[in-house]
């Protein structure tokens, strides 16, 4: 019953995620370059940083689009240590537009909240 308090929990971690994945997609559709998508530029949203309510503390998007989440400690019992962290990897295709794939890591991984593999973004 603890996982999945803990698994539920975290669904808004990952949730919170969301509008920076599609920020950063974004970004790379446009700009054909994932190295200027960062929080606060081309399309990607601004950093969230310092919420004290809720599971999620912070989103940070940093070079090449990657997007980490800290949730608050202790929050439903889980720990600050649990990031989770998104990276996109920019897939080549023979004709068309190339594409992103993600991959999370870090705690959300190890604690098995989610996959490792996430999805493709064509």
């Amino acid at each position: 019953y603890q996982n999945y308090i803990k698994k539920s929990a975290y669904s808004e971690v990952i949730i919170g995620m969301s509008p920076a994945k599609a920020g950063v997609t974004e970004c790379f559709q446009f700009e054909a370059d994932l190295a200027g998508c960062i929080g606060g530029a081309k399309g990607v949203p601004a950093d969230i940083t310092g919420r004290s309510t809720g599971a999620l503390a912070s989103v940070e998007t940093a070079a090449n689009g990657v997007i980490t989440a800290t949730p608050n400690d202790d929050y439903k019992g889980i720990s600050e240590d649990d990031t989770c962290v998104l990276t996109p990897t920019e897939n080549t295709q023979t004709s068309g537009d190339n594409y992103l794939s993600w991959e999370y890591s870090g705690g959300c991984v190890d604690e098995n909240y989610v996959s490792g593999k996430a999805t493709d973004s064509a």
